[in-house]
Protein backbone atom coordinates (compact mmCIF):
# COMPACT_ATOMS: atom_id res chain seq x y z
CA UNK A 1 0.00 0.00 0.00
CA UNK A 2 1.04 3.57 -0.64
CA UNK A 3 0.95 5.71 2.50
CA UNK A 4 -0.06 9.35 2.39
CA UNK A 5 1.59 12.09 4.44
CA UNK A 6 -1.50 12.26 6.67
CA UNK A 7 -1.23 8.52 7.35
CA UNK A 8 2.48 8.79 8.09
CA UNK A 9 1.73 11.58 10.55
CA UNK A 10 -0.90 9.42 12.22
CA UNK A 11 1.66 6.64 12.63
CA UNK A 12 4.19 9.07 14.12
CA UNK A 13 1.63 10.38 16.58
CA UNK A 14 0.58 6.86 17.52
CA UNK A 15 4.18 5.95 18.35
CA UNK A 16 4.59 8.93 20.67
CA UNK A 17 2.91 6.91 23.41
CA UNK A 18 5.41 4.08 23.04
CA UNK A 19 9.22 4.16 22.94
CA UNK A 20 11.05 6.64 25.17
CA UNK A 21 14.08 7.27 22.96
CA UNK A 22 14.52 8.77 19.52
CA UNK A 23 16.66 5.91 18.22
CA UNK A 24 14.02 3.31 19.11
CA UNK A 25 11.25 5.53 17.80
CA UNK A 26 13.00 5.89 14.43
CA UNK A 27 13.69 2.17 14.17
CA UNK A 28 10.10 1.15 14.95
CA UNK A 29 8.65 3.85 12.70
CA UNK A 30 10.80 2.73 9.74
CA UNK A 31 9.89 -0.90 10.39
CA UNK A 32 6.17 -0.16 10.46
CA UNK A 33 6.25 1.99 7.32
CA UNK A 34 8.26 -0.61 5.39
CA UNK A 35 5.95 -3.40 6.54
CA UNK A 36 2.82 -1.47 5.54
CA UNK A 37 4.24 -0.56 2.14
CA UNK A 38 4.87 -4.26 1.51
CA UNK A 39 1.32 -5.13 2.55
CA UNK A 40 -1.64 -5.30 0.18
CA UNK A 41 -4.93 -3.67 1.07
CA UNK A 42 -6.18 -0.46 2.63
CA UNK A 43 -4.41 1.40 5.42
CA UNK A 44 -5.88 1.28 8.92
CA UNK A 45 -4.30 2.40 12.20
CA UNK A 46 -5.24 -0.99 13.65
CA UNK A 47 -2.64 -2.48 11.32
CA UNK A 48 0.02 -0.44 13.13
CA UNK A 49 -1.09 -1.86 16.48
CA UNK A 50 -1.06 -5.35 14.96
CA UNK A 51 2.52 -4.94 13.67
CA UNK A 52 3.70 -3.70 17.05
CA UNK A 53 2.04 -6.65 18.81
CA UNK A 54 3.44 -9.22 16.39
CA UNK A 55 6.97 -7.83 16.04
CA UNK A 56 7.60 -5.98 19.32
CA UNK A 57 4.98 -7.52 21.71
CA UNK A 58 3.81 -4.21 23.22
CA UNK A 59 4.82 -0.70 24.17
CA UNK A 60 5.74 -1.75 27.76
CA UNK A 61 7.97 -4.48 26.34
CA UNK A 62 9.65 -1.94 24.04
CA UNK A 63 10.35 0.33 27.02
CA UNK A 64 11.77 -2.62 28.97
CA UNK A 65 14.10 -3.50 26.11
CA UNK A 66 15.15 0.15 25.87
CA UNK A 67 16.28 0.10 29.50
CA UNK A 68 18.33 -3.03 28.87
CA UNK A 69 19.88 -1.48 25.78
CA UNK A 70 20.60 1.78 27.64
CA UNK A 71 22.65 -0.10 30.23
CA UNK A 72 24.53 -1.90 27.48
CA UNK A 73 25.31 1.26 25.55
CA UNK A 74 26.39 3.11 28.72
CA UNK A 75 28.80 0.29 29.48
CA UNK A 76 30.10 0.32 25.91
CA UNK A 77 30.53 4.09 25.92
CA UNK A 78 32.35 4.01 29.27
CA UNK A 79 34.79 1.47 27.84
CA UNK A 80 35.35 3.57 24.72
CA UNK A 81 35.87 6.74 26.77
CA UNK A 82 38.42 4.91 28.93
CA UNK A 83 40.21 3.74 25.78
CA UNK A 84 40.41 7.32 24.50
CA UNK A 85 41.96 8.31 27.83
CA UNK A 86 44.60 5.61 27.43
CA UNK A 87 45.25 6.83 23.89
CA UNK A 88 46.50 10.14 25.29
CA UNK A 89 49.63 8.25 26.35
CA UNK A 90 50.30 7.16 22.78
CA UNK A 91 52.10 9.09 20.06
CA UNK A 92 51.41 11.90 19.21
CA UNK A 93 48.95 12.68 22.04
CA UNK A 94 51.57 11.87 24.65
CA UNK A 95 53.29 15.20 23.90
CA UNK A 96 50.33 17.03 25.44
CA UNK A 97 50.84 15.08 28.65
CA UNK A 98 54.57 15.85 28.58
CA UNK A 99 53.76 19.55 28.24
CA UNK A 100 51.63 19.33 31.37
CA UNK A 101 54.48 17.68 33.24
CA UNK A 102 56.76 20.51 32.11
CA UNK A 103 54.16 23.01 33.31
CA UNK A 104 54.19 21.26 36.70
CA UNK A 105 57.85 22.11 37.10
CA UNK A 106 57.53 25.68 35.86
CA UNK A 107 54.64 26.50 38.19
CA UNK A 108 56.01 24.75 41.26
CA UNK A 109 57.58 27.72 43.03
CA UNK A 110 54.89 30.32 42.15
CA UNK A 111 52.15 27.93 43.23
CA UNK A 112 53.76 26.70 46.44
CA UNK A 113 54.91 30.12 47.66
CA UNK A 114 51.99 32.15 46.31
CA UNK A 115 48.21 31.93 46.19
CA UNK A 116 47.96 30.45 42.72
CA UNK A 117 46.32 27.18 43.81
CA UNK A 118 43.05 28.54 45.14
CA UNK A 119 42.83 31.60 42.88
CA UNK A 120 43.91 30.14 39.52
CA UNK A 121 44.59 26.40 39.44
CA UNK A 122 41.49 25.07 41.19
CA UNK A 123 39.08 27.38 39.29
CA UNK A 124 40.83 26.26 36.09
CA UNK A 125 40.13 22.64 36.99
CA UNK A 126 36.48 23.46 37.67
CA UNK A 127 36.11 25.25 34.33
CA UNK A 128 37.90 22.48 32.44
CA UNK A 129 35.76 19.78 34.03
CA UNK A 130 32.63 21.67 32.92
CA UNK A 131 33.45 21.06 29.24
CA UNK A 132 31.39 17.81 29.01
CA UNK A 133 28.39 19.73 30.38
CA UNK A 134 28.64 22.20 27.50
CA UNK A 135 28.67 19.34 24.99
CA UNK A 136 25.70 17.70 26.71
CA UNK A 137 23.61 20.87 26.87
CA UNK A 138 24.50 21.85 23.31
CA UNK A 139 23.66 18.39 22.00
CA UNK A 140 20.37 18.05 23.86
CA UNK A 141 18.90 21.53 23.70
CA UNK A 142 20.33 22.95 20.47
CA UNK A 143 21.56 20.30 18.02
CA UNK A 144 18.77 17.81 18.78
CA UNK A 145 16.12 20.31 19.84
CA UNK A 146 13.71 19.33 17.02
CA UNK A 147 13.62 15.62 17.86
CA UNK A 148 10.32 14.21 19.08
CA UNK A 149 12.03 12.01 21.67
CA UNK A 150 15.21 12.30 23.71
CA UNK A 151 18.27 10.43 22.53
CA UNK A 152 19.40 7.40 24.47
CA UNK A 153 22.88 8.97 24.44
CA UNK A 154 21.81 11.75 26.78
CA UNK A 155 21.86 9.41 29.78
CA UNK A 156 25.57 8.70 29.38
CA UNK A 157 26.40 12.34 28.66
CA UNK A 158 24.48 13.53 31.71
CA UNK A 159 26.11 11.03 34.06
CA UNK A 160 29.54 11.80 32.63
CA UNK A 161 29.50 15.53 33.29
CA UNK A 162 27.62 15.48 36.58
CA UNK A 163 29.87 12.85 38.15
CA UNK A 164 32.95 14.76 37.00
CA UNK A 165 31.77 17.99 38.62
CA UNK A 166 30.81 16.25 41.86
CA UNK A 167 34.24 14.66 42.12
CA UNK A 168 35.95 18.01 41.54
CA UNK A 169 33.81 19.68 44.20
CA UNK A 170 34.61 16.90 46.66
CA UNK A 171 38.32 17.20 45.90
CA UNK A 172 38.18 20.95 46.36
CA UNK A 173 36.56 20.61 49.75
CA UNK A 174 39.04 17.96 50.92
CA UNK A 175 42.29 19.49 49.67
CA UNK A 176 41.82 23.10 48.55
CA UNK A 177 39.18 24.86 50.64
CA UNK A 178 39.83 26.61 53.93
CA UNK A 179 37.59 24.01 55.59
CA UNK A 180 39.75 21.09 54.47
CA UNK A 181 39.97 18.34 57.12
CA UNK A 182 43.60 17.72 56.15
CA UNK A 183 46.48 19.91 57.22
CA UNK A 184 48.55 19.66 54.04
CA UNK A 185 51.82 21.39 53.41
CA UNK A 186 51.88 23.84 50.44
CA UNK A 187 54.02 21.36 48.52
CA UNK A 188 51.59 18.46 49.03
CA UNK A 189 48.63 20.68 48.26
CA UNK A 190 50.16 21.75 44.97
CA UNK A 191 50.97 18.16 44.03
CA UNK A 192 47.40 17.05 44.71
CA UNK A 193 45.91 19.93 42.77
CA UNK A 194 48.20 19.48 39.80
CA UNK A 195 47.53 15.73 39.71
CA UNK A 196 43.79 16.44 39.49
CA UNK A 197 44.44 19.06 36.78
CA UNK A 198 46.50 16.50 34.85
CA UNK A 199 43.80 13.80 35.12
CA UNK A 200 41.03 16.28 34.28
CA UNK A 201 42.91 17.35 31.16
CA UNK A 202 43.22 13.73 30.05
CA UNK A 203 39.54 13.13 30.75
CA UNK A 204 38.35 16.20 28.83
CA UNK A 205 40.56 15.51 25.79
CA UNK A 206 39.39 11.90 25.76
CA UNK A 207 35.77 13.01 26.11
CA UNK A 208 36.00 15.41 23.15
CA UNK A 209 37.49 12.72 20.90
CA UNK A 210 34.92 10.20 22.06
CA UNK A 211 32.09 12.68 21.50
CA UNK A 212 33.21 13.52 17.97
CA UNK A 213 33.39 9.83 17.08
CA UNK A 214 30.28 8.45 18.79
CA UNK A 215 27.90 11.17 19.99
CA UNK A 216 27.91 13.98 17.45
CA UNK A 217 25.56 12.01 15.15
CA UNK A 218 22.24 10.53 16.20
CA UNK A 219 22.76 7.01 14.93
CA UNK A 220 24.10 4.63 17.58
Amino acid sequence: MKLTEAQLKEIRNYLLAGPRYQETYNEIYDHIVNTLEDTEGEYDIDLVAQIIEEDFCSFPEIVLQEEIYKKQINKKYASQLWQEALNTFKFPEVFNNLLLVLMYGLLYRPAVHGDMISKIMYPSIWILSSTPALFYLGKRYFIDRNFLKTSIKYDFLHKTWILGLLQIQLFGYLFVSKHSPFNLSPESRYQFVFLVYFLTSIYVRAFIKFYNKKISVLAV
